[in-house]
């Protein structure tokens, strides 16, 4: 107890510095090989060619009553998507603009006649928005059209391109990569597959649509090991086997880190 009770009060006193590259040096030096424990099932993959928007729940709609109105809000999703349980009609918000649909898997189009009540709580989303620093879109014009709203509750990815896909090379390798994409898409030359990286995971499949594959990552061809780092998709490196950014990006993730959120 007395032992426990000098450290307890004397190690934070104590002023300790050490580099970042001194940690990960030790780090290397006692790093057992660890196997984790990951999930590598295949999540829905959507792939769509035109502007869309993927609304993902946390399984079925869990509703509460937002205050001060006649709408139930759903609560297990980081999108504003609320429900008139008169009219069953869901409603999401958008950039000064409401979207509508009679039910989550219908087809969503634009409210242009918002009612007093969707007006209010568009005020107060708003006002919330400017107390939180301001929305970087707020300047933007409201939009005149629906994009595809896609709604799921189980996980799902989007794919999404900017019209049909548009391949570039990738210099001394045999892969091509989608340029007019957010999303890591990648083709094989050499077996005319499809491999896309989501959230740290491979998957392939013979076409954009699916059906998908979990991949592991010393499963790829060999040709993602040879992406030039400083190229246009060096960024996936990282999540390739046997590459320095993996071997980085291993030891960087044994890192504790800190973080003060407000609240």
């Amino acid at each position: 107890a007395a032992l426990k009770s000098i450290i307890e009060n004397e190690v934070p006193k104590w002023d300790l510095a050490l580099s970042l590259d001194a940690l990960l040096a030790s780090l290397e030096q006692n790093n057992p090989k660890q196997q984790p424990d990951i999930k590598t099932d295949a999540p829905q993959v959507i792939y769509r060619d035109h502007k869309s928007v993927l609304v993902v729940l946390d399984g079925d709609p869990k509703m509460a009553k937002l205050d001060n109105t006649d709408y139930n809000r759903v609560m297990n999703t980081p999108y504003f998507l609320i429900q008139d349980p008169k009219s069953s009609a869901y409603y999401l918000y958008g950039t000064k603009v409401w979207y509508t649909a009679p039910s989550l898997t219908g087809t969503w189009s634009i409210e242009k006649k918002p009612s007093k009540d969707l007006q209010r709580v568009q005020d107060w989303l708003e006002d919330q928005a400017k107390q939180q620093g301001g929305n970087p879109d707020s300047a933007a014009p409201a939009p005149t059209s629906a994009p595809d709203i896609i709604v799921r509750t189980k996980p799902t990815e989007l794919l999404q391109t900017d019209g049909e896909a548009q391949f570039s090379t990738i210099e001394g390798t045999q892969l091509l990569y989608v340029k007019n994409s957010e999303n890591d898409i990648f083709r094989s030359i050499t077996d005319q597959k499809y491999y896309i990286l989501l959230s740290g995971r491979w998957f392939n499949s013979g076409s954009l649509d699916g059906p998908w594959n979990y991949m592991a990552s010393d499963k790829l061809p060999s040709d993602f090991a040879k992406i030039p780092e400083g190229s246009e998709k060096d960024n996936v490196l990282a999540s390739v086997a046997g590459t320095n950014a993996a071997h980085e990006a291993l030891l960087d993730a044994q890192v504790p880190q800190t973080a003060a959120v407000s609240r």
